[in-house]
């Protein structure tokens, strides 16, 4: 009988420190994702929430300013769905779109 020789191939602990940089990779990757995607998803962001009312316990009504245009938005706990559009509105007086007074102005 012969004695039993290794496999030939890697070794156990050749194959640990392997795994163990893919499981140190992983957080790495993760942070810089967020990091790349939050920077570039902010800088081009063109929605917002201007204005809510709500209608009911899971019922609202939303005015979001897509871009320049002002859309209004039925949401319930189910569905989204476009009410209307508002032409020619903008909020405030603010050059930038942001809210002040507090209502809708028509041009």
């Amino acid at each position: 009988m012969t004695p039993m020789t290794p496999a030939s191939g890697p070794s156990l602990l050749s194959m640990l420190l392997a795994f163990a940089f893919v499981l140190a990779l992983i957080p790495a990757a993760v942070w810089l994702l967020k990091r790349l995607g939050t920077a570039s998803s902010t800088a081009g962001a063109t929605l917002r929430v201007v204005a809510q009312l709500p209608l009911g316990a899971r019922e609202r009504l939303v005015v979001v300013q897509v871009g320049g245009r002002l859309l209004l938005l039925g949401v319930t706990a189910s569905a989204i769905t476009r009410v209307g559009a508002l032409p020619g509105a903008t909020f405030g007086s603010e050059a930038d779109g942001t809210p002040s007074g507090g209502a809708l102005r028509r041009h």
